[in-house]
């Protein structure tokens, strides 16, 4: 199919000290932009901006979220997202993770703040988030993680005493070997299913820089790496799981609840009082304050039945950024598979193909080392500091099926026993019982199954 290109800006950004970059970016018919550097900064750069150029607002959403000022914007309904942000301090410790992110990442998450602060300077775009620094690309990250595995789902559910609904949305992605294919190649299909606008929309574009990032994908608004997509050598689609990565301990508190018992003394909680500006009837914000309290545990929660701490995966490590751009500049399987050892993606399954015929089936999920013997899956004693987990298992404890003997794996969120031919499925009983994963099968599953 022939594409039609134009360029859609000046080749080179040599503007000021501030902002010195060599991008090209073209739009073809469609206007999925294609963009073209010398570096991956300034590949990132012009990502930024292109991104910036269709939609700021949808990128700007990530940069509240991870600066906890959701409610401020939109609304009291997202309160509950900024006040896990404050509470657990992540913006300070995003700035933090600049020294432990890997050089070549936190120079692309430069280039990246670097092109949505120049179209903002550029077109005099005014807003108090602005400038935007690597910091807020790694907290916009780590929120997204928690959230795409459920914590806020999971954390509603604790207190609803009604059923969790099963989630009529999904995803697909399927990879057959050249065994499969009626022309002899290795083919995968990426069906991801997100809204057709919005924040976390499908946003396609084309990087290619000289220091080899070649990728075409899709991302979301406000990221500078795709999260599905295809390279000269590979490719791999993605859909959402659900594994157990969120924790309840259940407190024994004394009577005006200022201590909680653990391995037999007293402890004081710790507490802090968070502050979150609320937007009230679109005129004007109002600040409300809540008390956070912390135990060796976790955050404190209290319902009907008593008080709990929750302890869940995404905050410890924040290199999810790291974990993306690792998996973009992957040439080969060896090299995909790797980037897993990062271990700061949570969850996600992913479903991936090369031209050398490899595929693949990865139900990522980084899971805590819980004590075994006990059942996870409901509040465990909060008074034992032996529950406390504070590691993960190792990136091989998750199941994965590389070249399965009938050649094909699929997967449509469903359990990752079943995402194979029956020869080729993981056994459940071959992985630990601590480990929580989703048992439940798709509709879609079934069909792709069958």
């Amino acid at each position: 199919m022939k594409k039609l290109l134009f360029t859609f800006l000046a080749t080179s950004f040599c503007l000021s000290a501030n902002y010195n970059y060599e991008v090209s970016i073209k739009r073809d018919i469609w206007g999925v932009p294609h963009i073209y550097g010398d570096s991956n900064k300034d590949v990132a750069f012009g990502l930024a901006y292109a991104q910036a150029e269709d939609n700021l607002e949808n990128m700007l959403f990530h940069i509240y979220l991870g600066r906890g000022e959701l409610a401020k914007k939109y609304g009291r309904n997202l309160a509950i997202s900024d006040f896990i942000v404050k509470a657990y301090d992540l913006p300070l410790k995003a700035k933090e993770a600049l020294n432990q992110i890997s050089p070549e990442t936190l120079s692309v998450l430069e280039g990246f703040s670097a092109g949505i602060n120049y179209w903002a300077e550029s077109n005099n775009y005014k807003n108090k988030l602005l400038p935007i620094k690597p910091e807020d690309i790694i907290a916009g990250f780590a929120m997204q993680s928690v959230f795409m595995y459920g914590l806020d789902e999971t954390i509603d559910e604790f207190f609803s005493a009604d059923l969790p609904q099963a989630d009529s949305r999904g995803s697909n992605a399927y990879a057959i070997n050249k065994s499969k294919s009626s022309d002899g190649s290795t083919m995968i299909m990426i069906n991801s299913h997100q809204p057709l606008e919005g924040p976390v929309t499908w946003y396609e574009a084309r990087l290619k820089s000289n220091a080899g990032w070649d990728i075409m994908g899709g991302i979301f608004p406000g990221s500078p790496f795709m999260f599905i997509g295809f390279t000269p050598n590979i490719a791999w689609g993605a859909t959402v799981n659900k594994p157990d990565l969120v924790d309840f301990f259940k407190l024994e508190v004394n009577d005006d609840a200022t201590k909680y018992r653990l391995n037999g003394e007293w402890k004081d909680f710790q507490s802090k009082e968070i502050k979150i500006e609320t937007k009230i009837l679109n005129l004007f914000s109002f600040p409300i304050k809540r008390e956070a309290k912390f135990t060796e545990h976790g955050l404190v929660l209290e319902r009907g039945d008593g008080f709990y701490a929750v302890k869940f995966v995404g905050f410890e490590n924040l290199k999810q950024t790291q974990q993306w751009l690792e998996m973009n500049l992957a040439t080969n399987l060896d090299e995909w598979l790797k980037s897993f050892e990062t271990q700061a993606i949570p969850s996600i399954n992913f479903v991936y193909a090369d031209n050398q015929n490899n595929i693949s089936y990865v139900h990522n999920n980084v899971t805590p080392k819980r004590l075994k013997g006990f059942n996870w899956q409901d509040p465990v004693d909060g008074t034992n500091s032996a529950y406390i987990w504070n590691s993960y298992l190792p990136t091989n404890s998750s199941p994965k099926i590389i070249n399965p003997l009938d050649g094909y794996v699929y997967s449509a969120n469903q359990s990752p026993f079943f995402t194979a031919s029956k020869k080729d499925n993981l056994a459940r009983s071959a992985f630990d019982a601590e480990i929580g994963f989703q048992e439940n099968l798709t509709n879609r599953s079934v069909v792709l199954g069958s």
